[in-house]
């Protein structure tokens, strides 16, 4: 059996593993080693060097894919071999980048749900959204 990946809410006894597939809705815990990539963004979302403004952002990048089950709409389209995900933050978002700044690159262990990218502020196919992220010790 593949190493545990995704641990379902506390409050439930059941675990999902790297072949399972979760739903947008479910809020879950995933492991992985935490980044910070820079993206241009407004006014063309196309280069910094001609002047897009950059926007950095935390990810989470999991050892083995993920996959998700389609929603309730179409904007959660079923999405398999995910494994690298923006962080959206739960609270205040400058926050957790202060908090978290130090642990880029080592594994963390964070706690939310599911959204599909909508937006040119979003920079994966899938987001971990409502994020509460700590190190693994």
């Amino acid at each position: 059996m593949k190493p545990l990946l995704v641990l379902l809410s506390l409050l439930s006894s059941t675990f999902a593993y790297a072949e399972d597939c979760v739903k947008y809705s479910e809020r879950v815990t995933i492991q992985g080693k935490l980044s910070r990539m820079t993206f241009p963004e407004q006014p063309n979302y196309e280069s910094i060097k001609n002047g897009d403004r950059p926007a950095s952002y935390f990810f989470i990048t999991t050892p083995s894919n993920l996959c998700l089950l389609a929603g309730q709409n179409e904007l959660e389209p079923a999405e398999q071999k995910i494994k690298t995900m923006q962080l959206i933050f739960a609270g205040e978002a400058k926050k957790a980048y202060q908090t978290l700044r130090a642990q880029l690159n080592k594994t963390v262990i964070c706690t939310g749900s599911f959204m599909h990218a909508s937006t040119g502020h979003h920079h994966s196919a899938v987001l971990f959204i409502d994020s509460e992220c700590k190190v693994l010790k």
